[in-house]
């Protein structure tokens, strides 16, 4: 990805219990979701896909997606968002 303009980044750390649930969104950015420990399933369109410790899921832009902890899971979120 190349910005023209100055690029914000945003990360954040999860730390999640069994069966906790981030419900289908988007977001204006470009997503990395870093799994640290644990398992994650994320619904992309109409596919759920497993992300387990030491995986890393790359989202484009404005992807509709949600995420569910499988087990006790922790992942670094990093949203990358490029002015228009």
């Amino acid at each position: 990805m190349h910005c023209s303009r100055l690029t914000t980044w945003k990360s954040s750390a999860w730390c999640c219990a069994p069966a906790s649930r981030c419900p289908p969104h988007h977001v204006p950015g470009s997503v990395s979701l870093h799994c640290l420990e644990g398992r994650f399933e994320v619904l992309l369109g109409q596919t759920v896909h497993q992300l387990d410790s030491g995986q890393l899921m790359h989202l484009p832009p404005n992807m509709p997606h949600a995420v569910r902890a499988v087990e006790d899971s922790s992942a670094l979120v990093t949203i990358v968002l490029c002015p228009g």
